[in-house]
């Protein structure tokens, strides 16, 4: 696993060969070759030389459900199973800790729903005065995009993946996802084959940013060893901190920002992923999480 709480924004970047093409799946690059040859002067060989023939590796079943271009002979999933077999389940990717998402998306929701039924009961129920038919509609239509805004909130919380691993199961090899839903303390885990993992939205990082995020990670590397201090030491520090998470978190409900979507064949809705997480290398074996700003995807 990397050590680097921003991974992503930096990956792409430090990927050999990532400006050339999608670094990540080696058989979708295309090297071109001419496709006629010069007409030669001197007589053809009498005899001619055999031409070797491409070794292939064996087919294996475990490796049935991949496509084609990602058979071990592609070399790219093969390495990370043959890693699984030698070092058991390996963690693709581990997210932070979402408390305080969980906490402003919550609470959020919760104002929204007991604005939207304190004001309807205020207005249309127990009305102190007799309101004009044009403030009731008002009213009314300020409830319903508050309880809107609410489910919004609310169904942001659900489908958040919590880690994934690179399993042997069932003598095939597997993507293990462990997501949590919407309601607090329930997650569950389901395991699908590798082709059935999609990127569909992708984390767009600029060059500026990319330096930028480097510097922060050295600097959170170089003091990742110093014990953190503790709230009754550093009151004030810590106070500030925490506020300043819930002032990311409540951002990140409204604008879903750092947020990479996974779609899996065969599962309804689509799922969302942290780039603040930790990722290993190997996990761009599954697909170019990143895409520079400027650039086709």
């Amino acid at each position: 696993m990397s050590a680097r709480p921003s991974t992503l924004r930096i990956i792409w970047h430090r990927c050999p060969g990532a400006c050339a093409g999608n670094p990540v799946r080696p058989s979708f690059q295309t090297y071109f070759s001419p496709s006629w040859r010069s007409f030669a002067t001197r007589s053809p060989r009498s005899t001619p030389v055999p031409r070797p023939q491409r070794r292939t590796a064996p087919s294996n079943l475990q490796y049935a459900e991949l496509p084609k271009s990602l058979q071990p002979k592609a070399g790219g999933l093969g390495r990370l199973f043959s890693r699984v077999a030698h070092e058991g389940d390996v963690t693709l990717f581990k997210a932070h800790s979402q408390r305080s998402y969980y906490f402003s998306a919550y609470g959020l929701s919760a104002f929204c729903f007991a604005y939207a039924v304190y004001n309807s009961n205020a207005v249309f129920r127990d009305p102190v005065t007799v309101l004009p038919m044009w403030q009731q509609a008002l009213f009314g239509g300020i409830c319903v995009s508050m309880s809107v805004m609410g489910t919004i909130f609310l169904v942001r919380t659900g489908n958040m993946i919590r880690s994934i691993k690179a399993v042997h199961s069932q003598g095939q090899p597997r993507i293990r996802f462990q997501v949590r839903g919407m309601l607090p303390f329930r997650m569950y885990e389901f395991e699908v084959a590798p082709s059935q993992v999609h990127i569909s939205k992708k984390l767009v990082v600029s060059p500026e940013s990319v330096a930028r995020y480097e510097n922060d990670s050295r600097k959170l590397l170089s003091g990742s060893n110093e014990p953190k201090p503790s709230f009754f030491k550093a009151p004030v520090a810590r106070l500030s901190h925490g506020i300043w998470r819930i002032f990311l978190s409540v951002r990140q409900i409204f604008t879903s920002e750092d947020f990479i979507l996974i779609k899996i064949d065969g599962r309804k809705g689509t799922f969302r992923m942290d780039s603040n997480g930790a990722v290993d290398r190997d996990f761009l074996l599954l697909g170019n999480p990143v895409r520079m700003r400027g650039q086709n995807s």
